[in-house]
């Protein structure tokens, strides 16, 4: 049975509102989910299309706020792989420079050991 329009509008509210939380928590597994759930109900809507300007500012509120959320998001993933990257290199060993501006490699002795606390 078709969905109403004010059924699927109230529906996309309370996913906004949940993908806000999923985001702010973290949840990925959740957010995935969310979004399979966002894009069938943006397509019923679509599909339907009655809902004046006035129903659709709050879904478009939160929309950007959750875009807003989302790039954060990502540029935090960013930032968390790009300092991974520079202490691998670190523990490879690492660069310098001598006193006349040459580049010198710095071979590391010590092994890195992952410790595990009960």
């Amino acid at each position: 049975m078709p969905q109403t329009t004010d059924t699927v509008l109230k529906k996309l509210n309370k996913l906004l509102d949940d993908e806000r939380a999923a985001l702010v928590a973290g949840d990925f597994d959740r957010i995935d989910e969310l979004a399979r759930e966002k894009g069938i109900l943006l397509d019923q809507l679509a599909a339907d299309m009655p809902a004046s300007g006035a129903a659709l500012a709050p879904l478009q509120l939160k929309l950007r706020r959750n875009r807003a959320l989302f790039e954060q998001a990502l540029e935090g993933l960013r930032a968390v792989a790009d300092r991974l990257a520079e202490l691998r290199a670190v523990g490879g060993g690492g660069e310098t420079y001598d006193g006349e501006g040459r580049r010198q490699k710095i071979k590391s002795t010590a092994q890195s050991t992952l410790e595990k606390r009960a």
